[in-house]
């Protein structure tokens, strides 16, 4: 089976704001190579008015800046994700940053698309302080999932 590492809202303006940011960046590099391919979930800024009235306006300019090489790089607007773009006969190891928004929309995305998923809790971290809470939520709604 085909092993995809779907790496969530792990770009630069987001690493900067956690402390182990750069620890996600390096698990990255030093275990792609494990994967059929990576595939980089980036939030693009569309000027959207919920998240400029909330003050985020985080979103990667360009995302060729991204500190890792990625196979796939899937912008989105906001935390969800298209999921009719990944196969059903393929497992797909979620890690990332903003645990408790993105990481938690896209694993619940793909899991209820019937999408074969594992998140990787140890490899996210929120900004805001919601990583064991978006964790705890995702072991009772997805316990197959870990």
């Amino acid at each position: 089976m085909n092993k995809f590492l779907v790496v969530v809202g792990l770009q630069p303006e987001k690493i900067a704001e956690i402390r182990c940011g750069e620890k996600l960046v390096k698990w990255v590099l030093n275990h792609q190579s494990e994967y059929t391919a990576t595939i980089a979930i980036v939030r693009k800024d569309l000027c959207r008015d919920n998240f400029n009235r909330m003050g985020d306006t985080i979103g990667n300019k360009e995302a060729s800046n991204l500190p890792y090489p990625a196979d796939t790089i899937m912008e989105v607007p906001g935390y969800d994700v298209d999921c009719n773009v990944f196969r059903r006969d393929a497992e797909y190891h979620i890690m990332g940053i903003s645990t408790g928004a993105s990481v938690i929309c896209t694993a619940m995305s793909m899991f209820s698309a019937g999408i074969n998923i594992k998140i990787l809790g140890d490899l996210c971290a929120d900004r805001k302080g919601m990583h064991d809470h978006a964790i705890k939520i995702m072991k009772a709604y997805m316990p197959i999932a870990f």
